[in-house]
């Protein structure tokens, strides 16, 4: 599990590596906050309100990283550590050393959100393969893309 792991962040440093090379060749600014897709990320999500999320939460990144590469605002699926009922938008990962998550999270795609990079704090982890396909697929139910 520990080679996984290693691997995963290995490979998280490498497209972290080959987006400053792109931003060199385009004469844009790295920026030492870059950020890519299926990365975890401490947010303070704004109140809006009824059962939407807010708060400081850890949330999934899910914009494509060409997105995350350009734009000043990134695509993120907010995550809950309380107990919710099984839906096909939800999705629960168990804490690892990867993901930097400290209890048992639900991602909750029906909550799915862009926001600017200024409200990320800072970023706790990464998921793997598999989440990244579990999290593609509550995404798809979420918004009907079956």
């Amino acid at each position: 599990m520990q080679q996984e792991e290693q691997g995963m962040l290995d490979m998280m440093a490498s497209q972290l590596q080959q987006l400053k090379a792109e931003l060199e060749q385009t004469g844009k600014q790295f920026m030492a906050d870059k950020v890519v897709r299926g990365q975890i990320v401490m947010v303070d999500l704004p109140n809006m309100g009824n059962s939407v999320q807010c708060g400081l939460r850890p949330c999934i990144i899910v914009s494509n990283n060409r997105a995350n590469l350009y734009s000043p605002n990134v695509i993120v699926v907010p995550l809950t550590s309380r107990s919710k009922k099984p839906l096909p938008t939800h999705y629960t990962m168990q804490p690892t050393r990867l993901n930097g998550l400290k209890t048992a999270s639900t991602a909750l795609a029906e909550q799915i959100i862009t926001l600017s990079k200024d409200m990320i704090k800072k970023v706790i982890g990464k998921v793997d393969e598999e989440h990244i396909d579990n999290i593609n697929h509550i995404i798809k139910e979420s918004i009907s893309l079956f």
